[in-house]
């Protein structure tokens, strides 16, 4: 039993996969850039309770129908920030029933998130779209997302 519960206690998710990001801006914050198609990014949306700023966009894949998200963001969203060459597809898709607003270059889109929240959010990147509008790939996405954290936080 011990082992079981040491296994569970020192489990570290995988990278870019609803991984926590360790900040001193005091908020939750998960880098899910992994999440490149819908399903994976309502998993995601699934496993927040409340008072989520989520941050969609990049390259649509599969000609996706973004309104599927409406359902379970009205239950738990603050706010939705896109991006990308999907932002004004997605934002068209959302935007009459579930808050939220385009600013089309990732930085300022990740940047825009920190400033709408306050302690009591969780912000995600679980983008439910391909980087290659903005980046060689999730991860380089990934790592940017980090990046633009840590340098706010050295901001304050």
């Amino acid at each position: 039993k011990k082992y079981i519960k040491k296994g569970i206690l020192d489990y570290l998710p995988l990278p870019y996969r609803l991984e926590l990001i360790d900040n001193n801006i005091g908020i939750k914050i998960y880098n899910d850039s992994k999440s490149t198609n819908l399903s994976s990014t309502i998993s995601a949306i699934n496993s927040i309770k409340n008072n989520l700023i989520l941050i969609l966009g990049g390259q649509d894949k599969n000609n996706t129908n973004f309104k599927e998200l409406i359902p379970i963001l009205k239950e738990k969203i603050k706010l939705v920030i896109t991006y990308g060459d999907a932002a004004n597809k997605i934002n068209k898709d959302l935007s009459k029933q579930i808050k939220s607003e385009l600013i089309p270059d990732f930085k300022n889109a990740v940047i825009k998130s920190i400033l709408y929240s306050n302690k009591n959010d969780t912000i995600l990147l679980s983008p439910a779209c391909a980087s290659f509008d903005q980046f060689k790939d999730y991860k380089e996405r990934g790592n940017t997302f980090v990046d633009i954290i840590k340098d706010l936080e050295n901001a304050k």
